[in-house]
C-alpha cells in the first residue's frame, strides 16, 4: 500500500495540519472537530529581531506600498539633523565674529588715543628736540578769524 498523503506546508496554515483525503471505508475519528481556518492561532511570528534585520519585513505589502513615504521621511530626518548642526555652526561663527568686532574696537580706541597723545603740544616739542630740527615755537598766538554776522544774512 502506498502513502497517498500530501503534506501542504504554508505560512498561512498550521504546520501540524496535514490535508489527507479520506480513504474509502475509513471513518474520520472526530467528525465534529472544527476545520482549520485561514488564520490559525499557533502561527509563527514573522516580526522577530532576525526577521527585521534580515529584511523580511520589506516583503510585507503595506511596506511595499508605502516605500516612497518611508524614503521621504528618512530624507526629511536627515535634512532636519543637518539643519541642527548648521544652526550650531552659525551660532559659533556669530560668537567668533562678535569677538573680532570687539577686538577691532579696542584696537581703534588704542590707535586714536595714541594719535591724540602724539598731537599734544608737549609731545610735539619732544619730537622736535629728539630729531634735532632747527624749529622753534611761535611766540605769536594764532589768529582767530570771525565771520561777520549781519542782519541781512538772517533773513534767509
Amino acid at each position: 500500500m502506498t502513502d497517498t498523503t500530501k503534506h501542504y506546508i504554508d505560512d498561512e496554515e498550521d504546520i501540524l495540519y496535514d490535508e489527507t483525503p479520506p480513504q474509502e471505508g475509513e471513518i474520520q475519528a472526530d467528525e465534529s472537530a472544527p476545520q482549520p481556518t485561514a488564520q490559525p492561532t499557533n502561527q509563527k511570528r514573522k516580526n522577530t529581531f532576525w526577521g527585521v534585520m534580515g529584511g523580511s519585513f520589506l516583503e510585507h505589502p503595506w511596506v511595499a506600498s508605502n516605500l516612497r513615504l518611508g524614503l521621504v521621511l528618512v530624507f526629511m530626518s536627515i535634512v532636519n539633523i543637518w539643519n541642527g548642526y548648521e544652526a550650531i555652526d552659525q551660532v559659533r561663527q556669530i560668537g567668533r565674529l562678535e569677538e573680532q568686532v570687539r577686538d577691532y574696537r579696542y584696537r581703534a580706541l588704542f590707535k586714536a588715543s595714541e594719535v591724540t597723545a602724539m598731537s599734544q603740544k608737549l609731545n610735539v616739542e619732544k619730537a622736535i628736540q629728539e630729531q634735532n630740527l632747527a624749529l622753534t615755537l611761535s611766540q605769536v598766538p594764532p589768529y582767530i578769524l570771525y565771520r561777520p554776522t549781519g542782519s541781512t544774512d538772517k533773513k534767509k
